[in-house]
Formats: C-alpha cells, sequence, structure tokens
C-alpha cells in the first residue's frame, strides 16, 4: 500500500502553536480532502510550522523516501506565479528552494497564493461561519480566485467580518474551521491548483492500475520542467 505525505506550512514556527491547534489543522485537512473522495486512509498531513520548515521536513522525507511511501510539499505560492513558469523555477527565485535530485514537478503543489484563496470558491460556508452581519459583498471580485492578492484576501475577510459576532478573521483560531467546511469540489472548480493536487491523489491512490483521475475540473498550465526523470 502506498502512503502519500503530505507536508504543510500553517501554524507558525514550530514549538510555539498549541498541540491543539496541530491537530485541528491535521483534522481540518483530511476532512476537506477526504469529502474530496479520496480515501483518507492512504494518506497522512504532517504539520511543519513556517513554509521555510515545510521545505525542509520536505527535503528530508523526500531523501529518505522508500518504495511505498510518496512524499508532496504543499505551501502557498505566497505571489502570482506566471504560466510560463516551473513550479520549482518559481520556489528556486522567490525562495532559493532547490529541487532535490530526481523531485518531479508532481512532488510540489500550491494553495494558490494562500489557503484562504479556497474560501473564495466557497463563500456559503465562508457565510456560514462567520454568521449574521457578514458582508460578501467586501470580498475580492476576481474572475479567478487565484488572481486575488494574499493581503487583499486577508484583509477582505477581516472587512466582510467587522460586523459578525467574530468581529474579525483570526488565522490561527478561524483558518482551519472554515477550510473543514469547504466544498472541495466548489474549490477544485475554481482553483486549479487545487485540481491539481486532488488528481494526482487520485492517481496514486484510487485509480493505480488506470493512473488517470476522471475528475472533471482544470489543471493550472504552467512551463514543464526541462529535466529528463529517471
Amino acid at each position: 500500500m502506498v502512503t502519500i505525505i503530505i507536508m504543510t506550512e500553517g501554524g507558525g514556527e514550530r514549538g510555539l502553536p498549541s498541540k491543539g491547534l496541530a491537530i485541528k489543522m491535521r483534522q481540518s485537512f483530511k476532512s476537506f480532502i477526504s469529502k474530496a473522495k479520496i480515501d483518507q486512509g492512504d494518506f497522512k498531513i504532517v504539520r511543519c510550522g513556517s513554509r521555510d520548515q515545510a521545505f525542509n521536513d520536505f527535503m528530508k522525507n523526500f531523501q529518505n523516501r522508500t518504495s511505498d511511501t510518496v512524499p508532496l510539499l504543499l505551501v502557498d505560492s505566497e505571489d502570482p506565479m506566471p504560466s510560463d513558469t516551473n513550479p520549482w523555477d518559481f520556489v528556486h527565485k522567490r525562495d532559493g528552494w532547490k529541487r532535490p535530485d530526481n523531485a518531479r514537478d508532481e512532488h510540489l503543489h500550491f494553495m494558490t497564493q494562500c489557503m484562504e484563496s479556497w474560501f473564495l470558491a466557497d463563500l456559503d460556508a465562508l457565510e456560514k461561519y462567520f454568521g449574521n452581519g457578514f458582508r460578501k459583498n467586501c470580498l475580492p471580485k476576481t474572475s479567478s480566485i487565484e488572481d486575488a492578492l494574499k493581503t487583499d484576501i486577508i484583509d477582505s475577510i477581516n472587512q466582510a467580518a467587522q460586523n459578525t459576532a467574530k468581529r474579525c478573521y483570526d488565522k490561527g483560531e478561524h483558518s482551519f474551521a472554515i477550510l473543514a467546511m469547504l466544498d472541495p469540489f466548489k474549490v477544485q472548480e475554481k482553483s486549479p491548483w487545487a485540481c491539481r493536487l486532488f488528481k494526482l491523489l487520485d492517481d496514486i491512490l484510487i485509480h493505480k492500475k488506470l493512473n488517470k483521475s476522471i475528475r472533471n475540473c482544470s489543471e493550472p498550465v504552467y512551463s514543464k520542467a526541462d529535466i529528463e526523470y529517471p
């Protein structure tokens, strides 16, 4: 049996977040992914803290991987990624991260510019979470949720929540609870990067023989790596 290990950023520097927050993060991601009709028994979520820590943990897991494990790195892109850029080239130029030997494009995934981008795909869940007084008209009006800038998204959710009982958006307290409420099929429809992640999980965990996802959504367009893999 193949086990997918998804290393993701979240919760700040290791050691600072509470154990409860770490548990909530893993549970929320598992809930979100399992609702996308993916067998959650064959993957695990690893909270790595900061973005750089997530990459470092991925590097260690990738170098020590076995034939029955598939390590994946899931982080915010932080900035828009041009379609003529390869994901690994993008993080190398932006963050100085070097692609591990033999790593493929499929080992790196983005939650678009930030995880909150996914919230814009399911406004019903967002409104339900914040309750009465939530002003959806404050949220970014873009043709693609992946075009919305990170700062604009966070600021607009804060503004939209001002008249609710929660008064604001608290990333540590609210983000994972909202994630667990999202409809992943709405997210994959509006987020090509989420679609790409789900299709890969399909190919590895569900359609093992066909190795071809039948999920009905569109993946992002980007430049393929100019490299030959063994």
